[in-house]
């Protein structure tokens, strides 16, 4: 696979505003899927391209986003026929992720997220039918909309799954966020008019306005999909959330771990892309990286009985968001599993990286609701995002809400102390050392020690320099009497990827207080100590009988 220099496609085009609106002045990305007169849509695949004729005439996303002032600044990479969310095509390379080098900006819509997280334009188009535009934004840091299906056209864009196939924006702020919706979306009134219509006989409309949610629902069984430092890095921002709501709600969407609402997804998602691509592919053998050409395999072979069952599947979720998402209702879920995934990931852990995604993802896709993805923090230098979501029809109330409501750690938090993620990372680590330590598991302790000459301990009695002689030391110290209790533990977290630990201790039948004070960096291979001091003074004279 050969890397890519840009988001944009070799055979990229400009085009100048027809028209002044919301959108003047501001320039934009155009995912590779959309139809632009006179341009063949290559849809990330050279097969394609060569198959395909050049368009007659632009997209209606394309028409509207001139018209309202702004300029296309060029058409961006995708993946195969967007059928992936890693944004690594085999046959064009890998946009950059700028807010996380070396790491994959997501895909399908890829090059427009790497476009606007490089500042190259102020929003860029994508589509979303599994996940296309809230991995990338969470990957990428970015405001990534997935509005409800159906409210944008999308005629003059190749389909990849009808039923699942959204148009969606990137932005890096929430002004621009809300302005590209007001154009694509249309107006306030018919958005407030749908909402309505959609919501429940019983759903509680006064004396809340429609654009003011007074429900929070936090996503339970999708949190506890992610590992514990990931939902640590989030817990600020779900904390910011819930505070300025009274009327909070724990739900859990679907099944335990999500396979059965994954698997439906995946079914119905797959015998859709079959119809429509179907016949193509068999008539031209087409080329296809890895990943994407097994995909394509095992669509071939959905049948009618899998599609039954898995549509049955469907309409019991729509069902119950519906009832879960009256007007004036938010829920709120992650976007992501974790951080996004190094470049050139082997195949298997990129598969399992993918399953997990798309159990949080296949949401919603399989019930057409609106989502946003929130940049709202980092973990290991990486973005990671939150979204939330509302009822069908409740796009500008959700945009609305999110302009009106900072969700993003404060500025220069990344660099802060005591980042709760990283906080709780060491502490797990901690607690692991002084389990290790008090039944003398001599291996865990060396693996928690750097192995480098450099490391340092200095003991209450011994001076030991480098983990050779530190290995020594616990290899020939006695096993009994280790049992300690300890008080005052303070550990504080610099950054990313420092911090100290300090504790005092003391053991039964022993007035003396023992002192340890470490030092841990973040290594490659986890938290590791670099330098540790221990001592041992008598009690404090005010503390002795006199």
């Amino acid at each position: 696979m050969k890397p890519a220099a840009s988001a944009f496609c070799q055979d990229t085009v400009t085009l100048a505003p027809t028209g002044t609106g919301a959108l003047t002045g501001m320039h934009f990305g155009l995912k590779d899927v959309s139809d632009v007169a006179g341009r063949i849509t290559g849809c990330g695949n050279p097969d394609w391209r060569r198959t395909h004729a050049a368009a007659s005439v632009h997209s209606s996303v394309l028409e509207r986003l001139l018209a309202a002032g702004a300029t296309l600044a060029g058409i961006t990479i995708t993946d195969e026929l967007a059928y992936s969310i890693n944004g690594e095509n085999w046959h064009e390379g890998t946009p950059p992720n700028p807010r996380a080098p070396g790491r994959i900006p997501g895909g399908s819509s890829a090059g427009s997220a790497s476009a606007v997280a490089a500042d190259l334009v102020d929003f860029a188009i994508g589509t979303d039918c599994g996940g296309s535009i809230r991995i990338p934004a969470s990957f990428c840091g970015l405001y990534g909309m997935r509005p409800t299906h159906g409210s944008i056209g999308v005629d003059g864009l190749v389909p990849l799954a009808p039923s699942f196939d959204t148009v969606g924006w990137f932005a890096g702020n929430t002004d621009t966020l809300r302005r590209v919706g007001a154009v694509l979306l249309g107006p306030v009134e018919s958005a407030a008019l749908a909402e309505a219509a959609t919501a429940p006989a019983a759903a509680p409309r006064a004396p809340h306005a429609p654009h003011t949610p007074h429900t929070l629902l936090i996503a339970d069984d999708l949190f506890e999909q992610l590992g514990a430092p990931e939902r640590a890095a989030l817990r600020p921002a779900l904390e910011r959330l819930q505070a300025g709501f009274t009327h909070v709600v724990h739900v859990r969407i679907g099944d335990p771990d999500g396979d059965a609402l994954l698997a439906a997804f995946r079914t119905l998602q797959a015998a859709e892309i079959w119809t429509h691509h179907g016949d193509w592919i068999t008539q031209h053998a087409p080329l296809f990286g890895p990943g994407v050409r097994e995909r394509f395999e095992c669509a071939a072979l959905v049948g009618g009985h899998e599609v039954a069952a898995a549509g049955v599947v469907r309409e019991r979720l729509r069902q119950r968001i519906t009832t879960l998402l009256p007007q004036g209702t938010l829920l709120c879920l992650p976007s992501a599993p974790g951080i996004a995934p190094a470049i050139g990931m082997p195949a298997a852990p990129m598969e399992a990286f993918r399953a997990a995604a798309m159990r949080i993802l296949c949401i919603a896709g399989l019930t057409g609701v609106p989502q946003v993805s929130i940049p709202v923090t980092q973990l290991d230098g990486c973005p990671l995002g939150l979204s939330l979501m509302m009822g069908a029809g409740a796009d500008h109330t959700l945009l609305d809400f999110i302009v009106d409501h900072d969700l993003r750690d404060p500025p220069g938090a990344a660099d802060g102390v005591n980042l709760p993620h990283v906080l709780a990372e060491v502490q797990a680590a901690f607690a692991r050392y002084e389990q290790a330590l008090t039944l003398n598991q001599v291996g865990v302790l060396d693996q928690l020690f750097w192995d480098s000459p450099s490391t340092v301990r200095y003991g209450a009695a011994e001076n030991l320099i480098g983990s050779a002689q530190i290995r020594a030391f616990r290899a020939a110290r006695p096993a009994a009497g280790l049992m300690r209790t300890l008080q005052h533990t303070v550990i504080t977290t610099f950054g990313h990827d420092c911090a100290t630990a300090c504790t005092e201790f003391t053991r039964q039948g022993n007035p003396r207080i023992g002192r340890q004070t470490q030092t841990w960096v973040r290594r490659p291979e986890g938290w590791k100590v670099v330098a540790a001091h221990v001592s041992v003074i008598d009690p404090p004279y005010t503390d002795r009988q006199v």
